[in-house]
């Protein structure tokens, strides 16, 4: 009996209880799950943020779209004077737009709001080829005739004040041609006018920020160079200089530099959106790439060597392009010739080897005396080796020797040998207008209430 109790007792230390084991496993089991569902929900709660936060993003930056549109809209009908806007949508849209003049052409700064979200899209507007400017040749002066001479071949319209078209027959010089022009004579009742007040405003506002250093970022009181291992920072700064400026590294803005004496680019620089302001003289060259900038000088600017440009050069004096340098669409050169030291000095001189492609303009200032300008002297040449392609206008005598693709008004032409000066001849020129593409946007200059359209984003 005892034996049998002994067996059973043992028999049950055998006996497995897995209840605490089950509830172990359902609890962690239901851990596990609430882990799961949580981090599911999370990852939701985050994914669903992110997709409204991107959706109110995109609502913002049609927003600022939105405001460009709206100033296009509103400058085709009061003009392109410098103004703002703000317009609410409803209680989550909304658009603050401004716009003003950056040298040639109009810049304008939109903000787009949803909810918080803000999105900033800046934006350079340009104009649409105006009808004035469809002629091959245009020549502003009443009672001038045009005579072509040698192997001048011009494709396209030419408009006249009382005037005519006439070839060549003086010897030497004959016209080889059949016809003066692939196109008709347009006469015109008086000269075409250019709306330039703004860009000249801008050159006022730049020839007087060496008066105070007031809102720079910083003042150097001595010459800055900028070279490899010794690049200063200018992102987002405005910069004053009381020295030269000398750059052969790379530079981004956008920032603004101005240097009361002269600025020298060289070497491999490259610089992307930035406003030089130089209080003498500007210099351009070795391989030295500049984009999207704003250059001012108070006296000349040279480009030359293999330089590359596309941006905007205004001067109150010179501007020569030299050697291999090229300057590419949307290009504006703009020369407004100045009184310096009792002689009236500027222009733009063109000697390049390669295609040149913007608008080029020589413009005059409101306060010189028309008596003062010497009849003699041409203040726009075009090289015998050199092409534009684009527009050529000028206020003053023009000398063509190389090609244009494009379109050229001017007070007159002159065509000069040694001990002779012939008034409004072009002699060996190619000046062809149907090849120029219609859609090319130029500054804004050439129409009281002009066509606008965006040149680019940035």
């Amino acid at each position: 009996m005892l034996l049998k109790c002994v067996t059973k007792v043992k028999n049950l230390t055998f006996i497995k209880n897995d209840s605490g084991y089950v509830l172990f496993m359902v609890v962690s089991l239901v851990a596990a799950l609430s882990f799961f569902t949580i981090t599911l929900l999370t990852v939701f709660r985050v994914r669903n943020k992110t997709v409204i936060d991107e959706a109110n993003r995109v609502r913002a930056e049609y927003m600022a779209e939105a405001g460009i549109e709206k100033a296009l809209s509103i400058i085709a009908v009061n003009g392109c004077n410098s103004d703002s806007l703000e317009e609410k949508i409803d209680e989550r849209l909304h658009f603050k737009t401004r716009w003003f003049a950056t040298g040639g052409y109009i810049s304008v700064e939109s903000e787009g709001y949803c909810l918080r979200r803000r999105v900033i899209k800046k934006a350079l507007l340009g104009e649409k080829l105006p009808l004035q400017l469809s002629t091959a040749v245009t020549i502003n002066e009443p009672g001038n005739d045009l005579i072509v001479a040698g192997n001048t071949k011009i494709t396209g319209d030419i408009a006249l004040i009382s005037g005519n078209v006439f070839p060549s027959r003086s010897g030497i010089f004959n016209y080889s041609g059949a016809e003066t022009q692939e196109g008709k004579v347009i006469n015109l009742k008086e000269a075409d006018t250019l709306f330039d007040g703004r860009v000249k405003a801008v050159i006022y506002n730049y020839s007087k920020m060496f008066s105070s250093v007031s809102g720079c970022d910083s003042v150097f009181k001595k010459s800055v160079f900028v070279e490899r291992g010794s690049k200063e920072r200018f992102k987002d700064k405005r910069i004053y200089i009381e020295g030269d400026l000398t750059v052969s590294d790379t530079i981004y803005g956008p920032a603004e530099i101005i240097a009361e004496r002269n600025v020298l680019i060289n070497n491999s620089a490259f610089i992307r959106n930035i406003t030089i302001v130089s209080g003498n003289r500007i210099e351009i060259g070795g391989s030295a790439k500049l984009e999207k900038v704003v250059a001012y000088s108070r006296r000349n600017t040279i480009l030359k060597n293999n330089a590359v440009f596309s941006g905007q050069l205004l001067s109150e004096d010179s501007i020569i392009i030299n050697d291999s340098v090229s300057v590419n669409y949307p290009a504006f050169v703009y020369s407004l010739p100045s009184m310096h030291d009792g002689k009236f000095t500027g222009g733009i001189y063109i000697r390049t080897s390669s295609v040149n492609s913007g608008t080029f303009v020589v413009a005059i200032q409101d306060s010189i005396d028309q008596k003062a300008i010497p009849l003699s002297q041409s203040f726009f040449t075009i090289s015998e080796k050199s092409a534009v392609k684009g527009i050529v206008y000028s206020m003053l005598p023009l000398e063509i020797k190389g090609n244009i693709i494009g379109h050229v008004s001017s007070k007159g032409f002159m065509f000069r040998t040694p001990g002779m000066q012939y008034k409004n001849w072009l002699l060996n020129v190619s000046i062809d207008r149907k090849s120029l593409d219609n859609n090319m946007l130029l500054p804004v200059l050439f129409s009281s209430y002009p066509k606008l359209k965006v040149l680019f984003y940035e």
